[in-house]
């Protein structure tokens, strides 16, 4: 799996260092169960005046539209994915959301170019 960054300048903002590792760490191994070898995960950061967006994809395989509305429920697992790997709890992007709302932020999910998830991550600064 490759990992791409693309940072243009050094980015402040407060929060809790350690749930936002978890965050992240949750999305990755997320994807690390779920996607095709060889995988590819593409992070995207950029910032205006008011907000910081984040946004993490990978690729393939994607999920279904209805897979994508309910995709942060606690418990809850894609269906068609079920089958790819029994590793996972259905808990992790669960607690994606949890740290994304303890914070006062927004994140959204929808279908990567890359043939995956997408998931925008907005935080105000």
């Amino acid at each position: 799996m490759t990992f791409t960054q693309n940072v243009a300048d050094e980015l402040s903002f407060e929060c809790d260092a350690t749930r936002l590792s978890q965050l992240f760490a949750n999305l990755i191994s997320n994807s690390l169960k779920y996607t095709n070898h060889p995988g590819k995960i593409n992070l995207t950061i950029s910032q205006n005046q008011t907000q910081l967006l984040i946004c993490y994809e990978d690729s393939s395989p994607g999920v279904s539209d209805e897979s994508l509305a309910k995709i942060f429920d606690h418990l809850y697992r894609v269906p068609d994915l079920k089958t790819v790997k029994q590793s996972g709890s259905g808990i992790g992007l669960a607690i994606v959301k949890q740290i994304v709302e303890a914070h006062n932020w927004r994140i959204t999910a929808a279908h990567s170019e890359l043939g995956g998830v997408r998931y925008d991550l907005t935080i105000a600064i």
